[in-house]
């Protein structure tokens, strides 16, 4: 049986993907949907991003 294995860093943690039964080519398609995803929902949510929404909150927090 094939497995598809995809690793990348995101959140400030890394990020693994294992899909049994799946070929390389229609896994690489998967994995870029999910990087892709991974990385919008990164730039608004990662505290570890300092242009982040949830860093811009947390800086701005003290004062406004």
């Amino acid at each position: 049986m094939e497995v598809f294995h995809y690793d990348c860093f995101a959140m400030g943690t890394r990020f693994n993907m294992v899909l049994p039964g799946l070929s390389h080519s229609d896994g690489d398609s998967i994995a870029m949907d999910v990087s892709k995803i991974l990385t919008e929902e990164e730039s608004y949510l990662s505290c570890f991003r300092e242009e982040s929404e949830v860093s811009v909150v947390n800086t701005k927090a003290h004062g406004e």
